[in-house]
């Protein structure tokens, strides 16, 4: 009987890989290596210059756009810092959910309260910093929102604009995570869900991240586009 899964399902089913699941296993190890030996040569201050970049291009690429929400991960020591375009955001009447892990999957919870008619008020960088402080830390020490039922991603939220952290991208959109595979259940629950669409995907990274080709199988998520130190190095202008 055929088994129609990725390599992760047909493991944990106990069905053995085939050799071409090795290949892209070890293909994908090899990137991660390399990729997690250029961020450790990174300073802190490199990781924060990226994240004003990040946060002028939303402003000249997403800002003025109908998106009602953004989504995007709380940073990692060695990841692009994403506060200031956390902050963009909301001062662009955008509603802001980070991510929570729950199981094997993500939820997305709003950081503030909803307005009527939708978005959320503006905040200065101190309530925000304020606001994250309060979150608790999950797996991997990352801070987390509280799961909350009315807080999380609704329907009434799209369209939406996801930044995605990863390990590696690639110049035509690939995208290498650290191999849980939370990001590409949530893309395909999400997907599913909302079969019509209603939101775009973008990488976002350090330029160390962008790599020739990021090894991807047929489970992973391609992105709408990626931004490379803060400014877009793939994809078109969002509409």
């Amino acid at each position: 009987m055929l088994y129609a899964g990725s390599a992760k399902q047909r493991r944990s089913a106990g069905i053995p890989s085939a050799p071409g699941d090795a290949a892209l296993a070890a293909a994908k190890a090899g990137v991660r290596d390399l990729v997690k030996a250029r961020l450790a040569s990174l300073t802190l201050k490199g990781f924060s210059a990226a994240g004003e970049r990040a946060r002028r291009s939303f402003v000249r690429e997403i800002a003025g756009k109908p998106f009602r929400s953004v989504l995007v991960f709380i940073s990692r020591a060695d990841e692009i810092d994403t506060l200031p375009l956390m902050e963009s955001a909301l001062n662009a009447g955008k509603s802001l959910f980070t991510p929570r892990t729950e199981g094997i999957g993500l939820v997305f919870y709003r950081l503030f309260p909803r307005i009527p008619g939708g978005g959320s008020l503006p905040v200065n960088r101190g309530i925000l910093e304020e606001r994250l402080g309060t979150l608790k830390r999950g797996p991997g020490g990352i801070r987390e929102p509280e799961m909350d039922s009315a807080a999380a991603l609704g329907a009434e939220d799209f369209p939406l604009v996801i930044f995605t952290p990863g390990l590696a991208f690639d110049r035509e959109g690939r995208r290498l995570g650290r191999g849980r595979g939370y990001y590409d259940r949530f893309f395909a629950a999400l997907e599913g869900r909302f079969p019509g669409g209603g939101f775009r995907a973008l990488g976002l990274c350090m330029g160390c991240q962008v790599v020739e080709r990021a090894p991807a199988g047929p489970g992973d998520k391609t992105m709408d586009g990626v931004w490379s130190e803060g400014l877009p190095c793939y994809g078109q202008v969002l509409s």
